[in-house]
């Protein structure tokens, strides 16, 4: 019964490290036509959304985010606030990472 005290109260002293989930997040480029700014014109979309979604996701979690380019030309996506030890490109003032598509 000692060892079981000693076991609850090591968990309570000491944190430990709990793993994230994997989050995986499908997008699809296409062109449509929105009105942002109250006057239509074709635009870029995400999931048929302008702006695209909110990535959501908690610390620790690890994401997979897959592209579909449906678009007529080459393009690339960007990432505010992230930290990722696989970039292309990033600018360490905005923590703001360039991906090629």
């Amino acid at each position: 019964m000692t060892l079981n005290l000693i076991s609850v109260l090591g968990l309570l002293v000491f944190p430990f490290y709990v793993e994230g989930a994997l989050q995986t997040f499908n997008l699809t480029l296409s062109a449509g036509w929105a009105a942002p700014d109250g006057y239509w014109r074709q635009v870029f979309l995400i999931n048929d959304q302008f702006p695209g979604p909110l990535i959501e996701v908690d610390e620790g979690d690890d994401i997979l985010v897959n592209i579909q380019n449906n678009l007529p030309v080459d393009n690339s996506i960007h990432w505010h606030g992230t930290s990722s030890s696989h970039h292309v490109l990033i600018d360490s003032r905005t923590r703001t990472k360039w991906y090629c598509l």
